[in-house]
């Protein structure tokens, strides 16, 4: 038997941190400079029996992305501006009595939901910390599926996913970011489905409306849709995807209770900076190979540096013998699931599109990345 090369680390390799393994997302983070207005804030935080973290949003901004509700005072929502830190979360601004014209227009540059003076506007603070934190556990989410090496199996297991969040009654949206992929439509086996690709939007002002986009795109049993790369006009070359797009149509979608999956490209750059960035969870398919493990090792401390959720999903076998666990453990990642190649899927893809069978290893690894227990089959 051929072995396989284990990875030791060298005098210049440094362990991921732990912010590896998935962690909970704080449901309030106060930013506060003001002692006494961080005094009003614990009060009121403690009443509405929410939980607290204290942080400035610099020290980790996957926090500061991923919190229930982050509360700033006039010292901190300045320095925010300043690193153009606005968040699509809810987010209020605290003052020590009236707001000053100052203190609005602060307001608007970090994109705050609420100005509030205290402590003469505890109660309200308290109505809408419960309110914020509900409706963020009750929000869509969006997963970012990455690669270590270029046919891992990510169009795949995005399309798996979708298709698993929408037998489960979810609304689904399957994002295809790489113009240069064979196309989750494909995947999917919608590409003659009428409807818009990412060459056909023009979105204005950064903003789209969740329900006009479902009902624009190609779509299946009303609660599955899918925005593929390219054009309608499939003559048409495919563009590069624009951050501020890609950010529009997630941020969207997942603000209207979607499950959005999302297939990203496998070189790292300002697009998928922003996309884990702002992701909920990032998953790493991992061929149990020497060269895709190193690969994969590499990009993890960038999506570790971006997103507080990321797990790794290994793809089998190993060439050389390798435990697929261990093959997430030395890129540095925890394991969510693992798969293997089924000759019976490759058949559809050629066919009519994506079908897993019952004991099907994708249709398992897709409901682990959705936190789900077992899934049924999925048929056209």
């Amino acid at each position: 038997m051929v072995r396989m090369r284990l990875f030791r680390p060298s005098r210049g390799f440094t362990r991921p941190p732990r912010s590896f393994v998935a962690s909970e997302a704080p449901e309030v983070l106060a930013a506060i400079a003001d002692p006494v207005l961080m005094e009003h804030v614990r009060h009121v935080v403690a009443a509405s029996g929410r939980g607290l973290v204290e942080s400035p949003p610099q020290r980790d901004r996957r926090v500061w992305r991923s919190a229930g509700m982050v509360l700033l005072d006039e010292q901190t929502a300045r320095a925010c501006a300043g690193e153009r830190l606005a968040r699509d979360g809810a987010t209020a601004l605290v003052c020590t009595g009236p707001a000053s014209p100052a203190a609005w227009q602060l307001a608007v540059r970090v994109k705050a939901d609420h100005v509030l003076a205290l402590p003469e506007q505890e109660r309200d603070l308290v109505r809408v910390v419960g309110e914020a934190v509900e409706r963020r556990v009750g929000a869509g989410r969006i997963i970012a599926v990455i690669g270590a090496r270029g046919g891992a199996g990510v169009s795949t297991l995005v399309a798996a996913t979708a298709l698993v969040a929408a037998r489960s009654g979810l609304r689904s949206l399957a994002v295809d970011l790489d113009p240069l992929g064979g196309g989750l439509d494909v995947v999917l086996g919608m590409e003659r489905e009428p409807g818009l690709r990412w060459g056909d939007l023009a979105l204005v002002g950064g903003r789209v409306s969740a329900a006009a986009l479902h009902e624009a795109l190609p779509s299946r049993s009303g609660n599955l849709s899918v925005l593929g790369a390219g054009s309608a006009d499939l003559s048409a070359p495919r563009g590069a995807i624009e951050p501020e797009a890609a950010l529009a149509v997630l941020d969207s979608t997942r603000s209207a209770g979607d499950a959005v999956v999302v297939d990203l490209p496998r070189h790292w750059g300002d697009l998928q900076q922003a996309v884990v960035a702002t992701a909920d969870s990032t998953i790493l398919v991992l061929p149990a190979e020497l060269r895709a493990i190193a690969a994969g090792r590499s990009l993890a401390l960038a999506l570790c540096r971006e997103c507080a959720s990321v797990g790794a999903v290994v793809r089998g076998p190993s060439p050389g013998g390798l435990r697929l666990s261990r093959a997430a453990e030395h890129a540095g990642v925890p394991l969510i699931a693992t798969m293997h190649d089924e000759p019976p899927i490759a058949l559809s893809l050629e066919r009519h599109g994506l079908v897993l069978r019952a004991r099907s290893s994708v249709l398992r690894a897709a409901a682990a990345v959705l936190g789900r227990g077992p899934a049924k089959a999925v048929r056209r």
